[in-house]
């Protein structure tokens, strides 16, 4: 059964596209940030962008962003950099970002760092890496996690710098320590394959378990792996049986195939225990801006 329960290590073709497409679980993630950023923000034009009526939106905020309000300022560069009720017009978003990141909005920052990293490596060139870089450092010291976690995977593929296992998981392990799921997860494989860090599984369950406690799915799957395994940490196939649904219902592949695998060592009982606490499941709380 060990064996079923362990996939093998997913590998990808190093090009400057690939390259991009991975940090780009900075870059669509980052804007699936970004979104989250401005539909939560308790301000005027919140109510219409939630409605998806952007026009709406942008009527309210331009004139706060023209007063100088640092946050209508990044929403209005959050609608031309997505073109939302607009023409898409990534300049436009790099002036609105520029003014709020030069009043201290720490996600304005990282957006214009990431728009850089974007251009930089797109085939049709553009963008400054080094200027990017800076940027991406400056707001990483400033305590933004998900900056913090982008450094790392910049160093861990070589983006713009020479690639350096020991310096990815260093940025890593500051966002993970901060509380960022996708940084533990990340986290959890560098001790998983020993990439910048001496192989050492507990440290991975230890990583796989924090960010599966966020919600992160995948860090659901391999929680539930080594719990079912005793990799790393004491076997309890009740609790990998509560970890693989929620990772099966998040649609992580192979998941049904490990609660199948594992129904067959519980009782009625203890299956029973595993779907009523996957129910009543809440993920902890991350804080991935670093900032109010």
């Amino acid at each position: 059964m060990e064996g079923r329960m362990n996939r093998g290590k997913q590998r990808f073709l190093v090009t400057p596209q690939n390259v991009l497409n991975r940090l780009r679980t900075a870059v669509p993630a980052a804007f699936a940030l970004i979104a989250a950023f401005a539909v939560q923000a308790e301000e005027p034009g919140r109510e219409a962008f939630v409605a998806g009526d952007y026009a709406k939106a942008l009527e309210i905020w331009q004139p706060m962003a023209e007063e100088g309000d640092a946050r209508a300022q990044f929403n209005v560069g959050l609608i031309y950099d997505e073109g939302l009720g607009v023409d898409r017009d990534r300049e436009k978003a790099r002036e609105w970002w520029s003014l709020a990141a030069e009043q201290g909005l720490l996600t304005a920052g990282y957006n214009l760092a990431l728009l850089e990293i974007e251009q930089s490596t797109a085939d049709t060139g553009g963008g400054d890496i080094e200027q990017a870089l800076a940027d991406l450092r400056k707001t990483a010291e400033a305590g933004h996690l998900p900056a913090r976690y982008t450094l790392g995977k910049i160093y861990q593929y070589g983006v713009g710098v020479a690639e350096d296992p020991a310096a990815a998981v260093e940025h890593i392990r500051a966002a993970a320590e901060g509380g960022l799921a996708k940084a533990q997860y990340s986290l959890g494989k560098a001790y998983r394959d020993g990439s910048g860090v001496e192989q050492d599984a507990a440290q991975a369950a230890k990583w796989f378990g924090q960010a599966a406690l966020r919600g992160h799915a995948g860090a659901q799957d391999h929680y539930a792996r080594r719990l079912a395994n005793g990799e790393g940490l004491e076997k309890d196939p009740v609790r990998a049986m509560t970890f693989a649904v929620l990772a099966m219902r998040a649609g992580v592949e192979d998941a049904a195939a490990l609660a199948e695998e594992i129904r067959k060592e519980l009782t009625i009982e203890e299956l029973d225990a595993a779907f009523r606490a996957a129910d009543g499941f809440e993920a902890r709380a991350e804080s991935p801006a670093g900032e109010e």
